[in-house]
């Protein structure tokens, strides 16, 4: 079976102070993300906000996750967030298992070319040509992507880019780009890592090869699986009114809060980087 979960024995202990980093790029959705989360959190202390009515929140004491969705009562529309335990190496793989886990349930009840949205995240940074030979071979119309840079003194500047408005997967300005404000900002000697991790959507059937893959560590499908519980029923018993919940149920998810995997595998020690022997 593909989605096997890891043996936490044979985890190796990390350091949990994590590294500071400094952050190139940071997308408005981010904060926005942030600002939800803990809304999120009130409510599920029952405390009060007018901002979100939260529809469906859950925690699994197991794996260490948190997550559900919310109605963003000014702009009608809805909101996820998914938070894992991210405070040591184990939390890391432990999502891992939770979310394969999810995925693979879901994965039963879906057609097997009916497009499902995915962030995969790679054991290590990807060359330009390994990144654009693994979105090719899978098919994958991909959304967004992150690119890792490293300063000399160790520090991660990530860049966030996607393809250009005629589908181009890495235009090329966008590199271009990045590493000129790398350079003023940080100085000459910035050393370009790779691409992390893609989000986008993926043929059901070619999931499980994907999870598979030597260059996967995660395949995270938490949006499709709150996606699938995002019914008018919830939103019913939340009371929505009926011309949002139409609105909602037409639109999906406005934006997701998803983990930032990559930025932890580093942190802890457990990325693969380039010319590591393993």
């Amino acid at each position: 079976m593909i989605f096997k979960a890891n043996d936490p024995k044979g985890i190796k202990k990390m350091n949990s102070k994590q590294v500071n980093k400094k952050w190139f790029l940071l997308i408005t959705a981010f904060l926005l993300a942030a600002m939800l989360g803990n809304l999120f959190q009130q409510e599920a202390a029952s405390l009060p906000t007018e901002e979100v009515t939260v529809v469906y929140w859950e925690t699994d004491s197991k794996y260490g996750v948190s997550y559900g969705y919310g109605v963003d009562n000014l702009a009608h529309e809805a909101v996820a967030e998914i938070y894992p335990d991210y405070s040591s190496a184990e939390g890391i793989y432990n999502y891992r298992d939770f979310s394969h886990k999810e995925l693979a349930a879901l994965l039963k009840n879906l057609q097997p070319e009916e497009l499902v949205p995915l962030k995969i995240t790679f054991t290590g940074p990807l060359t330009k040509d390994e990144f654009t030979d693994f979105v090719r071979k899978y098919e994958i119309v991909a959304d967004k992507y992150t690119i890792f840079l490293r300063e000399p003194d160790g520090k991660i500047v990530t860049v966030q880019g996607s393809p250009d408005e005629n589908g181009v997967l890495i235009p090329e300005s966008l590199l271009a780009m990045a590493m000129s404000g790398v350079h003023e900002a940080s100085g000459v000697g910035t050393e370009f890592l790779g691409w992390v991790d893609v989000s986008g959507l993926v043929a059901a059937k070619v999931i499980p090869v994907i999870a598979g893959d030597e260059d996967v560590f995660l395949a995270d499908g938490m949006e499709a699986v709150l996606q699938a519980s995002l019914t008018d029923f919830r939103l019913k018993e939340a009371h929505i009114p009926r011309a949002v919940r139409r609105d909602v149920l037409a639109g999906g998810f406005a934006s997701v809060g998803m983990p930032p995997t990559a930025s932890f595998l580093y942190d802890y020690g457990l990325m693969e980087m380039p010319g590591q022997q393993n």
